[in-house]
């Protein structure tokens, strides 16, 4: 097993060994960098998500405050139905 290792030791050359010391820090870095870029693209679709809900969430609010607005000229109109108070609703 040991003879083994010296053979391959010694089968490479010094400067392939360097090289070979120089790569794997640059492979690292891409591979960092491949994360560093994947996870920046689903925070931007998370804050998409978040922008989308708050918009629909605002919709809502305004739809029920409409809803409510309407619901008391109905009953207005009911109580007092007044001539000049029906084109209001068309």
């Amino acid at each position: 097993m040991i003879d083994l290792k010296r053979f391959f030791l010694s089968a490479i050359s010094v400067r392939a060994r360097i090289v070979a010391l120089l790569l794997i820090p640059v492979g690292g870095f891409l591979a960092n960098g491949i994360a560093f870029t994947s996870g920046e693209a689903d925070v931007q679709v998370a804050f998409a998500s978040v922008n989308r809900a708050a918009a629909l969430s605002d919709a809502a609010h305004s739809i029920r405050a409409d809803l409510a607005a309407m619901r008391l000229s109905v009953r207005d109109f009911a109580v007092k139905a007044y001539p000049e108070s029906g084109p209001g609703f068309q």
